[in-house]
């Protein structure tokens, strides 16, 4: 069923914007069907006629076959309309995985993560352990000092910063769609890295699982 294209080009104005999506991919197809259609995510795939970035867990970040072949390749079986697509278009980027899970699942608050980040990347510090407990008391609000400080000294939660080009994603994707997931768990780490940044972003919500 192709997806009103009215809705797409003058709500979502998706024929002037870039797309970043997160983790379409076979490896998510059970949870993806429960929440959209993969074929209805060809539809609005193809309709996009900017630059995509797609994020994905390939063989480099978990064991898993998801290549940008294969994902192309799945797309395609979901969709046929997508044998013609300009995938050259599309910049597929193994992104890493859980990189501020840990955190977010022990309840750091957003404020919390923000500055935290923000202090790794400035002071070029990749991985949380490189930088001492007593430095983290000062930087972390104190609800959230409590939450994790023990943990932290005894290096049991860790985050560090991905590998992925903070200057890139202000440069050139800045004010693009989003949409992917999981929404409390990959797509999640995406938009806590983009606020960080103040990199904008719309979520479409009509493909977010």
């Amino acid at each position: 069923m192709k997806f009103d294209e009215h809705y797409f080009t003058e709500k979502m104005g998706i024929l002037s914007k870039n797309l970043i999506v997160v983790d379409i991919q076979p490896l998510y197809e059970e949870s993806i069907q429960r929440k959209f259609g993969i074929s209805d995510f060809g539809d609005f795939l193809g309709q996009s006629k900017n630059n995509i970035l797609y994020f994905y867990n390939g063989p480099e970040t978990i064991d898993s076959d998801d290549s940008p072949e294969v994902i192309i390749i799945w797309l395609i079986e979901h969709n046929p309309v997508l044998e013609t697509f300009d995938w050259d278009r599309v910049e597929f980027y193994d992104k890493g995985y859980s990189f501020f899970r840990d955190w977010m699942d022990a309840g750091v608050s957003d404020a919390g993560m923000k500055k935290a980040l923000r202090y790794m990347v400035m002071n070029r510090k990749y991985d949380s352990r490189d930088i001492p407990v007593e430095e983290w008391e000062k930087i972390l609000p104190p609800n959230d000092f409590r939450a994790i400080g023990d943990s932290i000294a005894d290096e049991g939660l860790t985050i560090w910063t991905p590998d992925i080009s903070i200057g890139d994603l202000k440069n050139n994707w800045n004010g693009s769609l989003l949409c992917g997931g999981g929404m409390n768990e990959c797509l999640k780490e995406i938009q806590i890295l983009m606020n960080i940044f103040n990199i904008r972003y719309k979520l479409v919500d009509n493909f977010i699982y």
